[in-house]
């Protein structure tokens, strides 16, 4: 299995912790099944794995956590953060 290591801010450890204690008890999340589907570089793979994030029980915490840490790339709550980052620049 694969694993992905992300570097944590000091302000979304808190965050973090949440969702670390949200994973323990939820059980099986999709990202944890796939996680390299989470963080590929093929746009569709993203999209799969965004779809994927719809049933998952910690979708709260995930988002939470992701906004706090600013992630830049990958999908985080069912939301492709490089999609994402990439609308809120063409608006802004």
């Amino acid at each position: 299995m694969a694993t992905l290591t992300i570097a944590i801010r000091a302000d979304a450890m808190d965050a973090w912790t949440e969702l670390q204690r949200a994973l323990t008890d939820a059980g099986p999340v999709p990202c944890l099944a796939d996680p390299a589907a989470w963080t590929s570089d093929a746009a569709e793979v993203r999209a799969y794995a965004a779809r994927a994030c719809r049933r998952c029980p910690v979708l709260a915490e995930c988002a939470t956590f992701a906004e706090a840490n600013r992630e830049p790339f990958g999908v985080w709550a069912g939301l492709d953060r490089a999609n994402g980052i990439n609308e809120r620049r063409k608006t802004a």
